[in-house]
């Protein structure tokens, strides 16, 4: 009745009605800026695989005002740099108590008279 699917098909221009303001415009055009919406259009697929997006950057697009757009940045890249340095403390504080049993066993072993030159570190 329509001709040939492959025909029928390329001539399909599909709209979409977005609401202004909403996380939707901006995943649209980050999808757009990387050609893969366009991609998977062509190829005809019903899914689109998004989780190498940002969500947290999707969030902070959707302000427009750059004043509290920028506060917001700065206070989650305080979270990011509070969250790396409580790891370091603890890796570091991880070491010292290693550092300690070891101290504590070479002791040990001093008092009963065992020679620890026999032992290496590493």
């Amino acid at each position: 009745m329509f001709g040939d699917k492959e025909k029928s098909t390329k001539n399909v221009r599909v709209n979409f009605i977005l609401r202004s303001d909403s996380i939707d415009v901006f995943m649209l055009q980050k999808l757009y800026k990387q050609a893969r919406y366009l991609e998977a259009m062509e190829k005809g697929a019903n899914v689109l695989d998004i989780s190498d997006i940002s969500t947290r950057e999707l969030k902070t697009s959707i302000i427009t005002n750059p004043e509290t757009r920028t506060n917001i940045e700065i206070e989650l890249l305080k979270g990011k740099i509070e969250s790396e340095k409580n790891k370091h403390l603890a890796d570091s504080a991880s070491v010292l108590r290693k550092y300690d049993n070891f101290l504590k066993y070479k002791r040990w072993l001093q008092n009963h008279s065992i020679p620890t030159t026999e032992f290496r570190l590493f």
